[in-house]
C-alpha cells in the first residue's frame, strides 16, 4: 500500500480545489492507497518539519506538490527518493517570495502570519542544485501562469518528464483531466 501527499502551495490550504479533486479522485478510483493532505504552515521550517515527521516513518511515499507544495515536493522527492509530480512549481521561492515579505493572510483559512527575510533563507536552504534522478518527476507547466515564468521550471527540470500546455493559469486549468496519468506516472 502507497502513501500518497498532496503538498498545497503558498497562503493555500487542504481545502483547495486542486486538493480536494484529488482527493476524491484518488478515493473513488484507488482505495488501496493512503492519502494524505497535510495543512501546511506559511513558514518554511514549520511546514518542513510537519512534512518530515510525516514521511519519515512511510516506506514508499509519493507526492503530488503544486506551486510552493512543487518546491517542497522536489525537495522530499530528492531526500527520500521517491516520485513526484509537481505542477507549476516555484523553482527559488527565494527570489520570487522577497516580493511579498510582510503580514499576510491566507485566503481559505483567515490566519494572518507575517513572511520574513528569515523564511527567504529557510527556502533557500531547500534548493536542489542537481537532481539525482531527475526522471523521478513528473512536471506540469502552463505557459499563462500569471505568477511564475514557466520558463524557469522548463528549464529548470529539462532532464524531468515535463507537460507544456499552452494558455492556462497558475491554478493549472484542467487539472483533473489529468489526474489518471499522475496515478499512471505515480504506479498507483
Amino acid at each position: 500500500m502507497k502513501d500518497l501527499f498532496y503538498l498545497h502551495g503558498y497562503n493555500s490550504s487542504a481545502k483547495s480545489e486542486k486538493a480536494l479533486q484529488c482527493q476524491k479522485f484518488f478515493f473513488e478510483n484507488y482505495t488501496s492507497i493512503n492519502f494524505h493532505v497535510p495543512k501546511l504552515s506559511d513558514i518554511p521550517n514549520i511546514a518542513i518539519e510537519l512534512l518530515d515527521n510525516q514521511l519519515k516513518s512511510i516506506k514508499e511515499p509519493v507526492l503530488i506538490g503544486s506551486s510552493l507544495g512543487g518546491f517542497y515536493a522536489n525537495f522530499f522527492s530528492e531526500k527520500l527518493s521517491c516520485k513526484s509530480v509537481l505542477i507549476n512549481p516555484v523553482v527559488s521561492p527565494h527570489i520570487l517570495m522577497n516580493n511579498y515579505l510582510g503580514k499576510q493572510r491566507n485566503r481559505y483559512t483567515g490566519e494572518t502570519f507575517t513572511l520574513k527575510e528569515e523564511h527567504m533563507l529557510q527556502l533557500k536552504s531547500l534548493y536542489i542544485d542537481a537532481m539525482s534522478d531527475p526522471k523521478k518527476r513528473l512536471v506540469l507547466l502552463q505557459t499563462g501562469d500569471e505568477t511564475l515564468d514557466y520558463t524557469e521550471a522548463r528549464d529548470y527540470f529539462r532532464d524531468s518528464c515535463i507537460s507544456i500546455e499552452s494558455g492556462g493559469s497558475h491554478r493549472f486549468d484542467g487539472f483533473k483531466n489529468w489526474l489518471p496519468s499522475i496515478a499512471n506516472f505515480l504506479e498507483l
